[in-house]
């Protein structure tokens, strides 16, 4: 008789988890090292982190949480299609495979977080960036460089986070001077979340998502 494979849901993982000590797990550590891709990339969008907990991350795929992240109306718009955001993690799927991209992030998980410690648990439930990085000593890096050796179609890799200092800068620099050396065309991209505001000039007088569009599009070079 065959092993029937045990399948848990959200909150039946998260409870599991508060029970023992564990890493906190980015939320689709399963898909980051590109395995499981089946058409052959042209482009690497490359976040930062997306926690497996706390329970009320609803993210369905990268870039998920849609109230605070405009991504899946940036991406089509650099190929001139329609905006996502209020389609389901299906139609983002199809459409990365239609438009070849490929989504990774920069940290498979943090071993330092522990889901029974209620700060750790407020620190990762706000998503931002800076607390990542300051808050906690072991976040254990997703090997990028080797991704982009094992899939030479790829010909652009973007980097969405706006931070130059500390652990970001350090986790991008080998992608920037592999990128460099070896001719792909690589470049920093405006966070695509609401984290943007603080990068905005007072009185601008255009909103946000057009803010992070026009940066975006400076930047982006196409490629079939």
């Amino acid at each position: 008789m065959e092993d029937c494979p045990i399948i848990l849901t959200t909150k039946q993982s998260f409870l599991l988890q508060k029970n023992s000590k564990m890493a906190c797990l980015h939320k689709f550590h399963n898909y980051l090292n590109l395995e499981r891709l089946n058409f052959e990339p042209t482009t690497l969008i490359v976040g930062t982190f997306n926690p497996e907990w706390p329970e009320g991350n609803y993210a369905e795929w990268f870039y998920g949480r849609t109230d605070n992240n405009y991504f899946w109306d940036l991406l089509p718009g650099m190929f001139r299609d329609e905006g996502l955001r209020n389609q389901n993690h299906v139609e983002w799927k199809t459409y990365c495979r239609t438009r070849k991209v490929a989504l990774t992030d920069l940290i498979s998980s943090i071993d330092d977080a522990d889901l029974q410690i209620e700060k750790h648990r407020k620190i990762l439930g706000k998503y931002t960036d800076s607390a990542i990085a300051s808050k906690f000593r072991q976040q254990v890096p997703n090997p990028i460089v080797p991704l982009l050796q094992a899939i030479p179609t790829i010909k652009a890799v973007y980097l969405t986070t706006t931070i130059n200092t500390g652990l970001w800068q350090n986790l991008r620099n080998p992608v920037e001077e592999y990128s460099n050396v070896n001719k792909l065309w690589c470049r920093k991209l405006m966070t695509p979340s609401k984290g943007a505001r603080f990068f905005m000039t007072k009185g601008l007088g255009i909103k946000m998502p057009v803010f992070i569009y026009n940066d975006w599009e400076t930047k982006w070079r196409y490629h079939t």
